[in-house]
């Protein structure tokens, strides 16, 4: 992982418009519940002024807060934190922008996305599953969950989610006492995840929606088992749901009809503050 040494390590010097030296102002960051990336991806403070986006600096969860950054910006109004590969040496930040907020009196109150780069807000989305095996017509509802709405006369989604910005994806879970199993990542509600039907599914049609079987072996997901989505960056190398958790609920005993997820992305969201001096 990058040390807190490299906090400062990346000094950019700007250029006024007479060409003289913009001061090196120092950047302090603090974070709650900001997430282990793990030894490939680190984070990336970036400062945007009158001449454009500087890096700050790299730095993991781990030593976000252990030092302050040195950087030289003309006019600064608006901070990004993106994921960046560590072997990555670019200038220029990625796609996936996972905190954003704007200066204010030298204070930037920084939470995921941001209205720059996702209009919509977490705190409104809404959806739900319902329990059914369709790969196997001889298992049991509870071995399977499918995030549609099979009460019309066509399956429809049962998801309301907004688009997401480039390098992110959602990815629906299940958890039981064992941890969390992937269902598949999808960008679209409306149609099937990465996995399809998964590994453990039986040999019929899937549905093209989101979702999952367990036939072989056979789980019942009415047993201590909860459903969440969550929000993911694309490309990723953890194989755990990422922080960003908008729906989930545990799963009762109904089948063949919707239940409801809960919003729950006040108890697993990202939040943080940059401090410019």
């Amino acid at each position: 992982m990058v040390r807190s040494s490299l906090l400062s390590a990346l000094l950019l010097v700007a250029c006024g418009t007479e060409g003289e030296a913009v001061p090196s102002q120092a950047l302090s960051l603090s974070f709650q519940d900001l997430p282990d990336l793990g030894p490939d991806y680190v984070y990336e403070a970036w400062v945007v002024g009158d001449d454009g986006p500087v890096s700050a600096g790299r730095f993991s969860a781990q030593t976000a807060s252990e030092g302050v950054f040195g950087v030289n910006v003309q006019g600064a109004f608006k901070m990004h934190i993106t994921i960046e590969p560590v072997a990555d040496a670019s200038a220029e930040w990625s796609e996936t922008h996972v905190l954003y907020g704007e200066f204010e009196d030298g204070v930037a109150e920084l939470r995921a996305f941001g209205p720059a780069i996702l209009p919509p807000d977490f705190r409104e989305v809404m959806g739900g599953f319902t329990l059914a095996a369709p790969t196997d017509s001889g298992a049991a509802p509870e071995n399977g969950i499918w995030f549609l709405d099979a009460s019309g006369s066509e399956p429809a989604a049962s998801l309301r989610l907004p688009t997401l910005p480039e390098g992110w994806i959602y990815e629906g879970w299940v958890v039981g006492a064992d941890g969390p199993v992937s269902l598949g990542t999808f960008r679209d509600e409306g149609g099937a995840d990465s996995d399809g039907a998964g590994p453990s599914a039986g040999p019929l049609d899937a549905p093209p929606f989101p979702g999952q079987d367990f036939i072989t072996p056979p789980i019942d997901l009415t047993d201590g088992y909860s459903a969440v989505i969550s929000v993911e960056p694309f490309p990723d190398n953890d194989p755990a749901p990422f922080q960003l958790k908008p729906l989930g609920a545990s799963i009762g005993p109904e089948t063949g009809v919707v239940q409801a997820l809960n919003n729950v992305i006040g108890e697993n969201d990202i939040l943080g503050t940059a401090v410019l001096q």
